[in-house]
C-alpha cells in the first residue's frame, strides 16, 4: 500500500487561563503560575516549581488541547462535506464523490519530552 501521508509538526501553544479554568480552580491557577503553591501542591505535582515547569504544564496543555480542536474541526470539515456531496445542489453535480472506500484517517497529538 503505498499510501502518502503528510506530517506536520507545530509548537505547541501554550494553554490559557480561560482553558485551565475548565479543570483548576482560579485560584489554584494563579498560584502555580506564580509559584505561590503550598508544600502539600507542590509534593501532589511530584516536581519542585520553577517557572521552566509552570510553561512545559502550560504547553503541554496547550498542545493536547490544540491536537484535540485540530481533530473536531477536521471532522466537522469532512461532515460539511460528505453531506455537500450527500446532497447536490444540481442535477449534474460534478463532484458527487460515490466511492465506497472510506475517507482516510485524521491524526492529531501532543508529543512532549523529558518525561
Amino acid at each position: 500500500n503505498n499510501t502518502h501521508t503528510n506530517t506536520e509538526f507545530q509548537i505547541s501553544p501554550l494553554a490559557t487561563i480561560e482553558e485551565l479554568s475548565t479543570t483548576h480552580c482560579p485560584s489554584y491557577i494563579q498560584r502555580f503560575l506564580n509559584g505561590n503553591m503550598t508544600d502539600m501542591e507542590i509534593r501532589n505535582t511530584g516536581f519542585p516549581w520553577s517557572t521552566q515547569g509552570v510553561d512545559r504544564a502550560l504547553s503541554s496543555v496547550g498542545g493536547t488541547v490544540a491536537a484535540a480542536t485540530f481533530i473536531c474541526e477536521a471532522l466537522q470539515q469532512r461532515q460539511q462535506q460528505q453531506e455537500e456531496e450527500d446532497n447536490p445542489t444540481t442535477e449534474n453535480d460534478t463532484n458527487r464523490n460515490d466511492s465506497s472506500s472510506p475517507p482516510p484517517p485524521i491524526w492529531a497529538a501532543h508529543v512532549a519530552g523529558g518525561t
